[in-house]
């Protein structure tokens, strides 16, 4: 990589791309003088690939190739995937919140990434049933919404939503999702028990 770093600079575009490299101090008497990782690193900081986003650690002589990987494969995930993560208070705003979050960590990267359709369901049920920070029903059928947009194609996605439609009254909306998951998984009888007690009453 050393010998081709000439025509590296000169190649096809790495914009959106991002790099972590790590590495550590030589022991003397068991590894050779030479650390080429350390003078890639080097030529990476002096003449910077453009649109190439770079990361890198040296560890010092307390760090080998038996906890190196361990370590370094932790560090770089979180160098590498900077930005991924929400805060804590994130199930207390709104879900448009959330949304724009990951879009604009999608832009970021160059790829689509979207928060866990398990995470936003706990938002969901936290802001339904939690009456700790105060329940809040329609910032639960936010992240319900926002679910259903995220992941379509998953079932309880459109269950959970119709549930929080159930409990703020909103019979018509519900039967609306139970059947919506009824078309990805039919055989869901709890879904089918819940839908026939709604056009009942």
């Amino acid at each position: 990589m050393i010998k081709r770093y000439s025509e590296f600079l000169q190649g096809k575009s790495t914009e959106k791309r991002r790099l972590f490299i790590a590495t550590s101090e030589r022991v003397e008497g068991v590894y050779p003088d030479e650390n080429y990782v350390a003078e890639f690193i080097r030529l990476l900081n002096e003449k910077p690939k453009k649109g190439l986003y770079v990361d890198s650690v040296t560890y010092g002589t307390e760090e080998n190739h038996h906890t190196m990987p361990v370590i370094s494969f932790y560090r770089g995930l979180r160098s590498i995937f900077d930005g991924y993560m929400i805060d804590d208070q994130a199930r207390f705003r709104p879900a448009v919140n959330v949304k724009k979050h990951f879009e604009e960590f999608s832009r970021k990267l160059g790829g689509r990434f979207m928060l866990s359709e398990d995470a936003i369901s706990f938002f969901g049920f936290d802001r339904l049933y939690n009456d700790q920070f105060g329940v809040d029903v329609d910032r639960a059928i936010e992240f319900f919404e926002l679910n259903t947009q995220f992941y379509p194609g998953s079932y309880k996605a459109w269950v959970n939503l119709a549930e929080a439609y159930v409990v703020k009254g909103e019979k018509e909306l519900a039967v609306n999702c139970y059947r919506k998951s009824l078309l990805i998984y039919p055989d869901n009888e709890n879904a089918k028990s819940r839908m026939s007690e709604l056009l009942i009453y």
